[in-house]
């Protein structure tokens, strides 16, 4: 009995070791090296993803979503990529996003823009959204980088 007991307590942390291995690729390599978010599917409603990269595209539908609450709500409009200085490595995505909130209705479209390199994604903050100032001066600050309001 004891033989079998240790079997079974073998076979029980091999099939724990796949089952965590298994989940770290699915929430690290399988969430940003696999095609679960293409351009095209909807998610950009304007088509202004045309001008990226497929990579750049889909890396920033990825990045911008995650701290949705309902990530598959978000819908993208007016992207626009940038270069600063002529550096590749200081490329900016600037566009507007809007989601669902915790009620189930859309917030409506917010600036953001978006650090390639980096995978950072600025938005105005939510408490600011109310402050006329500080929404009007980072919606110029997107503007400025060729985002126009959608």
């Amino acid at each position: 009995m004891s033989r079998l007991l240790q079997i079974l307590v073998g076979a029980a942390a091999i099939v724990v070791i796949i089952a965590a291995a298994f989940y770290f690729w699915v929430e690290y390599e399988g969430y940003r090296g696999s095609n679960r978010v293409a351009t095209g599917d909807g998610l950009v409603i304007d088509g202004s993803d045309k001008n990226l990269s497929v990579d750049d595209a889909r890396v920033l539908l990825i990045d911008v979503r995650r701290d949705f609450f309902d990530p598959d709500s978000a819908r993208f409009a007016g992207l626009n990529y940038t270069v600063k200085n002529g550096q590749p490595d200081r490329a900016r995505i600037c566009g507007h996003v809007n989601g669902k909130n915790r009620l189930g209705g859309y917030i409506g479209y917010q600036p953001f823009f978006y650090e390639v390199a980096e995978h950072s994604v600025v938005m105005l903050p939510s408490e600011l959204r109310d402050s006329d100032e500080a929404a009007q001066a980072f919606l110029a600050l997107v503007e400025a980088l060729g985002c126009p309001r959608p």
